[in-house]
């Protein structure tokens, strides 16, 4: 791992393939960051180079969000409707949308992957691998996260939209009421990785390809013994009296800087007439 690597708390796309390249040992391409990330192996962030604006998006229990009744537009029964804002469950969390509109600072967000946030990455695929133009839209917002937790619905004002009545604005610029959910991530998004997101996901991959220790079978046991047997006779070490040559072996391991226990030695030498027994079948 390179020292400037370790000092860097994210990079971009391009040498994030390039880092992955290397330590996978396979050409990995800018696409394929992006895949890993809509696959949910590798954790995406943005640089968000600009202001722009969210509203916080609340954890909420479900007996602290707050109803009203609105009358249906058919029917007599009312319609429960949350009273401060748009709410989700999200595996087993609920999410309220709070009414006030706060400017997000600059610097790197997480990506949660779970509203429009995601078509854009596909969109970035898609367009990477020259697949077909990505016509898919949600209407459960887009979202980023801050480092902190705290999780955010972009919002886009009605400024921005050359076919809005500026006149319909209301006072003064940045009132709540002048924003709406946007529909994809702001233009000026750079997307990155952070470091420690390439070093997770590499970890994984190593993890996942190491396989745990099996047990010796009898026949691999067996051998063992009899080689263990061999190397006693060209010692001149009686593995028939296991606790005296158990204790002559232990001295000569200790003369080696290892330790076994002594009872562990003596105990491997009294299964050796069992193993010679099956060998000789």
């Amino acid at each position: 791992m390179s020292k400037l690597f370790k000092l860097r708390e994210w990079i971009t796309i391009p040498d994030a393939a390039k880092r992955l390249t290397v330590s996978l040992g396979e050409a990995v391409t800018e696409a394929d960051v992006f895949r890993l990330s809509l696959d949910g192996h590798l954790a995406l962030s943005v640089q968000l180079v600009n202001a722009a604006y969210g509203r916080l998006c609340k954890r909420m229990n479900l007996n602290e969000i707050e109803w009203m009744e609105v009358a249906p537009l058919v029917g007599d029964t009312p319609i429960r409707i949350p009273k401060n804002g748009r709410v989700w469950c999200e595996e087993g969390v609920y999410f309220q949308v709070t009414p006030d509109v706060v400017k997000l600072e600059c610097g790197i967000w997480d990506l949660p992957m779970s509203g429009g946030e995601r078509v854009d990455v596909e969109h970035e695929y898609q367009s990477l691998t020259s697949g077909p133009a990505v016509t898919a839209v949600t209407l459960e917002g887009v979202f980023m996260q801050h480092p902190n937790g705290d999780l955010f619905e972009i919002q886009e004002h009605f400024a921005d939209n050359d076919q809005f009545d500026a006149k319909k604005l209301h006072k003064p610029f940045t009132n709540s009421k002048n924003f709406h959910p946007a529909g994809m991530l702001p233009d000026d998004v750079v997307y990155v990785v952070r470091t420690s997101a390439l070093t997770n996901f590499e970890a994984s991959l190593i993890a996942s390809e190491t396989k745990p220790d099996q047990p010796l079978t009898t026949r691999e046991r067996n051998n063992l013994l009899t080689i263990i047997a061999a190397l006693c006779k060209e010692a001149k070490l009686d593995h028939k009296k296991p606790s005296k040559t158990a204790a002559l072996i232990l001295g000569v391991m200790a003369e080696m800087g290892v330790h076994v226990g002594e009872s562990t030695i003596e105990g491997h030498l009294k299964k050796i007439p069992d193993a010679l027994v099956s060998r000789a079948k």
